[in-house]
This record gives structure tokens, C-alpha cells and sequence, in this order.
């Protein structure tokens, strides 16, 4: 089991120091994965291959689950620290035209006219002209220079995008869950990894959607939140060995851009999947 640590005042990570003896209770942050792998046929028994036709003729098919795993994942120290970011210290933290919040907390600092934008900065609608009135952020997932004079018209939807000049924004109201290719055997997964740099293992694209799939998380509730009434659904189109997931907040399929919060292997080793079947993935976020 891998996982982030802290206690008031002290940090562990995974490489198992402990907290001190100072008798302070830990706060453990923890990312459990459960994947679920469905095949899926038609009802003369053949095998289909082809998202396309199950959704044109949804009775003329059955699934049946294959296998389920379930395991936690390594919290990677860019992730644990995005989330104090945004909790505890007030700050963005990412440099840029968007490198402090507002509020001294979780308020990003209006758009702006001809400015650079870094991949990773965040911004909020300026509220004028009849643009949505601050009630979405928007993460840089493209760098470049915004437009000179014209706000763009900002998607009122989760992940959508919008191009800004040479900017490209993405709505940031949920993170994305992505894919790790096989063997996992040969994956290795440290705190250092970033989106940027994961020399131990490579992201798997061999799905249909044209995006990592969103985490749509529920209610909290104990400490927790999960997306189990909105899984992160994958229709795979190639054969394929999976070895894990991970989650991050940009939503390219093998992009290098964006935060990485969390990776690593399925419990039960390798999982061999082929075009037509699908993956559902739940992600249980806690603090314990």
C-alpha cells in the first residue's frame, strides 16, 4: 500500500518515515481505485467489437463482467501539494498571470487581456459582458498569449474548452482519470512523478473517447468522495495489456501537461482487454 502521511506539522511520504512521537493523530490521504472490466456480445453470442452498434441497438446485446480489481494508489508529492495549495495555503502556487488567489484562498485571479499564460495557470471569467459570472475556473491547457481586447465566450460545462488566441483554456471543475500500459511488472511509481516525468511507466490511449475520462465526484461524506454514481467510463478499441491507472487534471490522451495526483498498478497484476470491451473505474478520495 502506498500513500501520503501528515500530522500536524510533520510530513511522511512513501518512503515511510515516520510522523515523530510527539502523539499528534496522522491524516492519511488515500486514492482507492476499483476497475471493473465488462465484455460485451451480441445475442447470437458473438463477441462486439464496436461501441457504435451497442449504443444504435442497445437490446440486441449483454455484458458480462470479466474481472474487478481494486487497489490504492502512490499520492505523488506534486498532488499532495496541489491539494494543500488549494486548501490550506491560499496561494496557486503556479506562477503566471494567475500566481495567487483573490480571496487568500481558493479564488483565482480574473482573466486578462494580452497576457502569457503558462500550461497549468488558472483563471476565472472577468464577470463583464455577459460572461459567466465567475462561477467556473478555467486551467491553461495550452500556453500562449490571450486575445488583446476580447474575452472568450467561457464553456458553462465540466472540461470543456475554449480557445483564447493562442491560449487554449480547459474547465477545471473535475479531475481526469487515465490509463497505465503493461507489463506492470516492469512499472515503477515514486513521489517525484509528474505529468512531465514518469520515467517508470506509460500512459495506455487505447479507448475510443477522445479524452481521459472525468472524475465526477458525489457527496462528501466520513472524510470521503467517490465518483461511484458517475464512473469514469472507457470504451477500449484496440487489444491491450492494462496495468493501472492515474488520475490528473488535464484532460489529453498522452499529454505531458497538467498535475499528476495519483498512479499505480492493479492489485491482481496484468489485465488483458480487446476493441469493444469497457472499463469502469470508481476513484474513492479519503482523508482518515
Amino acid at each position: 500500500m502506498s500513500q501520503v502521511t501528515s500530522a500536524i506539522g510533520e510530513m511522511t511520504g512513501a518512503s515511510g518515515l515516520t510522523a515523530g512521537a510527539r502523539g499528534h493523530m496522522p491524516v492519511t490521504l488515500k486514492h482507492l481505485w476499483h476497475v471493473e472490466h465488462f465484455e460485451h456480445y451480441h445475442l447470437d453470442g458473438q463477441r462486439c467489437v464496436d461501441v457504435t452498434c451497442r449504443m444504435l441497438s442497445p437490446g440486441m446485446h449483454t455484458s458480462r463482467m470479466v474481472w474487478q480489481d481494486e487497489f490504492e494508489n502512490l499520492v505523488t508529492t506534486a498532488g499532495l501539494n496541489h491539494y494543500l495549495v488549494r486548501t490550506i495555503k491560499g496561494q496557486s502556487g503556479l506562477g503566471g498571470a494567475s500566481g495567487g488567489y483573490n480571496d487568500g484562498r481558493r479564488l483565482p485571479t480574473k482573466w486578462l487581456a494580452a497576457t502569457v499564460y503558462t500550461a497549468g495557470d488558472v483563471v476565472r471569467p472577468s464577470g463583464a459582458s455577459g460572461q459567466l459570472d465567475n462561477n467556473r475556473f478555467f486551467i491553461c491547457k495550452i500556453s500562449g498569449t490571450s486575445h488583446a481586447t476580447t474575452e472568450p465566450t467561457w464553456p458553462n460545462s465540466a472540461n470543456g474548452t475554449v480557445v483564447d488566441n493562442t491560449v487554449t483554456w480547459l474547465e477545471l471543475s473535475q479531475f481526469l482519470v487515465g490509463l497505465i500500459t503493461g507489463p506492470g511488472s516492469g512499472n515503477t511509481y515514486v513521489a517525484a512523478d509528474t505529468m512531465a516525468s514518469h520515467a517508470g511507466w506509460a500512459e495506455n490511449a487505447a479507448y475510443s473517447d477522445a479524452t481521459r475520462r472525468g472524475y465526477v465526484p458525489g457527496a462528501v461524506a466520513a472524510g470521503s468522495v467517490d465518483n461511484s454514481a458517475s464512473k469514469a467510463v472507457f470504451n477500449i478499441n484496440a487489444t491491450a495489456t492494462i496495468a493501472g491507472c492515474f488520475l490528473t487534471d488535464i484532460d489529453t490522451k498522452s499529454g505531458t501537461l497538467g498535475l499528476l495526483f495519483g498512479e499505480g498498478n492493479f492489485s491482481g497484476g496484468d489485465r488483458l482487454v480487446q476493441s469493444g470491451d469497457t472499463l469502469n473505474v470508481t476513484v474513492t478520495i479519503s482523508l482518515s
